[in-house]
């Protein structure tokens, strides 16, 4: 990374962060066939997002709603309970295609490759994890996309709902993809860590250039990584799981919950 190290990096999010919350106390605010969609869903042709410059143009807007909970844009946050929850839609896909991400936010670079877009962008998405009580301090990040070697961050549990025929469905993350020959669904509480992302070239947030929120490949952009990683030497590795992931195009919520270790 180009003028600073990864360990710096990790320290200006976390001060940015802080800076916003300060803000906030003064002012008030702060910022297997593929399922086809239900009649009146729209199908998400399969694009590929603009890569963002990266800079802070606008500061995340917090809102405090009283009891430990507040809401930053889109995102629902329950700091006691160390958890929060938004909305997203189920991406477009094709049957085998590769995934490398779980989440991006709206309009991100790497949506072809990810299985859900969420309603948050990247700054949005950190703060409300450092609100829960994440900490970038002892983070191993990715050296490099597809690094062998584990992260290390503090642990989250990652679920997904939404509604079909009637009924509320919700599963875990990874139920939503499937690797080839393998299922990935072991010891699922010890699988996500939170890597907080880094800076690059000065003020240029790296998840929010590429719009990565969570992966599975170590890449240094994503702000929550899978410990071990998922087909990190075997390129289409992983897939979309057509027989349990809701149609394209579904409206969901993602909920994010602290582990405590």
């Amino acid at each position: 990374m180009k003028g600073e190290n990864m360990s710096e990096s990790r320290i200006k999010i976390t001060a940015i962060a802080f800076i916003v919350l300060g803000l906030f106390a003064l002012s008030g605010t702060v910022l297997a066939e593929v399922k086809t969609p239900d009649a009146g869903q729209a199908v998400m042709p399969p694009q590929i997002g603009e890569m963002d410059d990266g800079l802070m143009k606008e500061k995340p807007r917090v809102e405090d709603l009283g009891g430990g909970k507040y809401r930053i844009g889109n995102i629902q946050l329950d700091k006691k309970a160390g958890r929060f929850s938004l909305p997203g839609a189920m991406l477009y896909y094709e049957e085998g295609g590769p995934i490398e991400y779980m989440a991006v936010m709206k309009g991100g670079f790497k949506s072809y490759e990810s299985v859900l877009e969420m309603d948050a962008n990247a700054f949005e998405f950190n703060l409300a994890c450092i609100l829960i009580g994440l900490d970038a301090k002892g983070v191993r990040l990715p050296e490099y996309h597809f690094d062998t070697k584990p992260v290390e961050g503090d642990a989250v549990d990652i679920r997904v709902s939404w509604e079909e025929k009637g009924k509320r469905v919700e599963v875990d993350l990874l139920d939503l993809v499937k690797l080839r020959g393998e299922a990935p669904r072991d010891n699922k509480k010890q699988v996500w860590s939170y890597t907080g992302s880094t800076f690059i070239e000065g003020d240029r947030y790296f998840a929010q250039m590429n719009g990565t929120l969570i992966g599975v490949v170590h890449d240094p952009a994503s702000i929550i990584e899978h410990r071990l990683g998922l087909g990190l030497e075997q390129w289409g590795f992983v897939f979309i799981d057509a027989e349990r992931a809701p149609p394209i195009g579904t409206k969901l919520e993602l909920t994010v919950q602290r582990i405590n270790q």
